[in-house]
C-alpha cells in the first residue's frame, strides 16, 4: 500500500490539505472558537463551524487563529487544531507523512516550531516547501527549465513575492499583511465615514463582492450593521469608488516590493520575466481590477492563475504525487 503524504497550506485564514492519491480532502478556516472553564481554554468549536458563530456569541466566546502572518503564533492552539482538522481526513493508525507550505524566508526558528509541529501530530516525517513556489507548480507552469518568473501569492495573512527558475527561489520575500488586513481597512472605513461598526464577515463580504483597482469602478452593496452613537440597526451603501484608496495603499506597497525584486535581477532573468510575466495566486488574486492595476504599474504581462485561490494546495498534490519531484524541491529550496 502506498504511504500517505499529506499537503497542508496551514494558512492566516484557511487550512487546505491535499491528500496523495485522493486530491483536495479538507478546505476549513483557520479558526477556534473557545471558552474558560477551571483557567482551561477548552475548544467549542473549530473550522467552519467556528466561523459561522463569529459575531452571534456571548462574551465567553473567543476566536483565534493559532497562525498569523502565516507562521505559527500559538503552538499548542495550532496543534489542537490541526489535530482535529487530521482526524477528519486520515484513518484510525494511518501512518502519514507531511509536507508544509511555508512563507518564503522564514527563519530558522519558524522551521523548527512547523517540524515539530508535524511530528507532535504523529507525522513520520516532516518537509517545507515555500508556498510561493508551490503556487506556480499549481499554476500549471513549468519551473523545471532554465527561465525565470515571478510569482505573486496573495494570501490572507502574508503576501509572498518571488523569482523562480530551475524549481528553485532565485530571490523573493514575505510582506506582513495580505486579504485580512483588507478586511480591517474596510471596517475602519465604514466607522470612521459612515458611523457603523461591523463584523470581519461583511468586510470580508464587501471586499470580495465591491473591492475594485478600476477607475470610475461603479460597482455597489448593501450592508447592514449597528450604529455607532445610537447602537441601533443600520443599514447602508458602500460602492467601490469609496474603497478604491483603502486597496490602493496596500497594494502600491505590493507594486513597490515587486519592483525592488525585479531590479535586483540579472538582466536574463528580468528579459524572462518579461515574456513569462508576473503569475499572480492567492485568495485576493481575483480582485476586480489587479491585473489591469498592476500591467500599469510594472509595465509587464499579468497572469492571475486560474483557480488562484486553490494554487498552492494544488501545487502540493503534484510534488506529493511524484516522490523523486518532491526530493528534487525540497532539496533544492
Amino acid at each position: 500500500m502506498a504511504k500517505t503524504i499529506l499537503g497542508i497550506d496551514f494558512g492566516s485564514t484557511n487550512t487546505s490539505i491535499y491528500k496523495r492519491h485522493n486530491g483536495i480532502v479538507l478546505k476549513e478556516p483557520s479558526l477556534l472558537a473557545l471558552t474558560e472553564q477551571l483557567g482551561e481554554l477548552i475548544i467549542v468549536e473549530f473550522g467552519l463551524n467556528a466561523k459561522k458563530m463569529l459575531g452571534k456569541t456571548n462574551e465567553d466566546i473567543e476566536f483565534i487563529s493559532p497562525i498569523k502572518n502565516g507562521l505559527i503564533e500559538n503552538e499548542n492552539l495550532a496543534q489542537s487544531l490541526l489535530a482535529k482538522f487530521l482526524n477528519k481526513v486520515l484513518l484510525p493508525n494511518e501512518k502519514f507523512d507531511i509536507v508544509f507550505s511555508v512563507p518564503c524566508g522564514i527563519s530558522e526558528e519558524d522551521i523548527l516550531k512547523f517540524r515539530n509541529l508535524g511530528l507532535k501530530l504523529g507525522a513520520s516525517k516532516v518537509n517545507l516547501v515555500p508556498s510561493v513556489l508551490v503556487a506556480l507548480i499549481g499554476a500549471n507552469i513549468n519551473i523545471d527549465k532554465a527561465s525565470g518568473y515571478l510569482s505573486l501569492n496573495l494570501g490572507g495573512g502574508t503576501i509572498d513575492m518571488a523569482i523562480c527558475s530551475l524549481n528553485q527561489i532565485i530571490k523573493g520575500y514575505s510582506l506582513y499583511f495580505g486579504g485580512n488586513k483588507i478586511d480591517e481597512a474596510i471596517k475602519l472605513y465604514v466607522n470612521q465615514f459612515l458611523d457603523m461598526q461591523i463584523s470581519s464577515l461583511t468586510a470580508e463580504k464587501i471586499k470580495n463582492e465591491v473591492g475594485s483597482l478600476f477607475l470610475n469602478d461603479l460597482t455597489n452593496i448593501e450592508f447592514s450593521g449597528v450604529d455607532v452613537n445610537t447602537k441601533n440597526p443600520k443599514t447602508e451603501v458602500v460602492g467601490a469608488e469609496n474603497l478604491k484608496d483603502t486597496l490602493e495603499f496596500y497594494f502600491q506597497k505590493v507594486y513597490m516590493a515587486i519592483k525592488v525584486l525585479i531590479n535586483s535581477a540579472t538582466p536574463d532573468i528580468v528579459s524572462d520575466i518579461s515574456l513569462n510575466g508576473i503569475v499572480v495566486t492567492g485568495g485576493v488574486a481575483n480582485l476586480s481590477g489587479l491585473e489591469n492595476y498592476l500591467t500599469k504599474c510594472l509595465n509587464l504581462p499579468v497572469i492571475i492563475s486560474e483557480n488562484a485561490e486553490n494554487a498552492v494546495v494544488l501545487g502540493l498534490g503534484k510534488i506529493i504525487a511524484d516522490e523523486k519531484y518532491l526530493n528534487k524541491i525540497i532539496n533544492l529550496s
